[in-house]
């Protein structure tokens, strides 16, 4: 068991997290939108991890708020898994130019536009280094590369501009012995076999543009999956008896193998869908333990506990 797996424990049945919560819910809330308020919110929700976006905002106007390194090490005190969320080399030239332009350049492919992208990883790997030496466990690189449909570019493209830098980072997360973590919104079953082959721990994916039991089928048990809330339940009216068994079913087949972290693609914008998901790690927990299943749980440790645990 190598040092990274040390640190995935098996605390409860199922992992539950969210990348991102709104501000609007600590205002509905009353609550201030700071780092201990959502350390306190995750935990009463029974979360085993919290998500800080991290980095410098986007120019795109977005309702959560981004964590400095000083909070990370806030968080790291807690007893969850402290997950930082940045975007990756691609979106972050994105937010700065626009997709529209950024695609027209890959089109080009440019000098210009490798260099650009070059240097927007260099500036990540320092953000990320900063993070885990702050006491972050994982992190969860955020590239949004894919329509609903299909990628925004071929998978040569893929692997000549972006899998070199992708594989920089990963690699050096691995050398502070963090955990690393693929989020992308879109179809991108084009380039699912690199973005696997690249050593990332876990994927996290837009459920609307794919079929998750095919993805699962896919990686097998190779990868842990931040998934299984789709948008259509967390903003249903009502859940249904046919919902509640579709989900559970679809449950019960993710948390299989390396396992599950119950989790949107979007996060959560509403004290209504807060309530909701609560509901439905319920159901979830229910599910798990009655097919004796076991998932992948995470707990969050000092690197003083890891040291002493080998």
């Amino acid at each position: 068991m190598n040092n990274l797996e040390k640190k995935v424990l098996q605390a409860f049945p199922l992992a539950r997290g969210e990348l991102w919560l709104s501000g609007a819910i600590f205002k509905q809330l009353g609550r201030s939108d700071d780092p201990q308020s959502h350390l306190e919110l995750c935990q009463e929700m029974g979360m085993t991890l919290v998500s800080l976006p991290t980095g410098p905002p986007p120019s795109l106007t977005l309702d959560h708020r981004y964590f400095s390194p000083e909070e990370i090490s806030t968080a790291a005190k807690s007893n969850l898994f402290v997950v930082i969320t940045v975007s990756g080399p691609f979106q972050r030239l994105v937010d700065r130019r626009g997709l529209a332009i950024v695609l027209a350049e890959v089109g080009r492919d440019s000098e210009e536009l490798r260099s650009a992208l070059s240097t927007e990883a260099k500036c990540l790997s320092s953000l990320i280094e900063e993070a885990l030496k702050c006491g972050a466990d994982a992190v969860v690189i955020a590239e949004d590369i894919a329509y609903d449909s299909a990628t925004f570019f071929s998978p040569s493209t893929f692997r000549d501009l972006l899998r070199p830098l992708h594989q920089q980072l990963v690699e050096g997360i691995h050398q502070l012995s963090g955990q690393a973590y693929f989020h992308s919104d879109g179809n991108i079953s084009r380039l699912l076999d690199d973005i696997v082959s690249i050593g990332f721990e876990g994927l996290s994916l837009q459920e609307e543009a794919f079929d998750l039991k095919a993805v699962k089928e896919r990686i097998g048990d190779s990868l842990i999956l931040l998934a299984g809330l789709d948008r259509d339940i967390i903003s249903a009216k009502v859940l249904s008896e046919e919902k509640k068994d579709q989900y559970i079913q679809k449950i019960r087949f993710l948390a299989q193998g390396k396992g599950l972290v119950i989790c949107s693609s979007s996060g959560l914008s509403s004290v209504q869908e807060v309530t909701r998901v609560r509901q439905l790690y319920e159901l979830a927990e229910e599910a798990v333990l009655q097919s004796n299943v076991r998932g992948q749980s995470f707990h969050a440790r000092s690197r003083k506990e890891a040291n002493q645990s080998q």
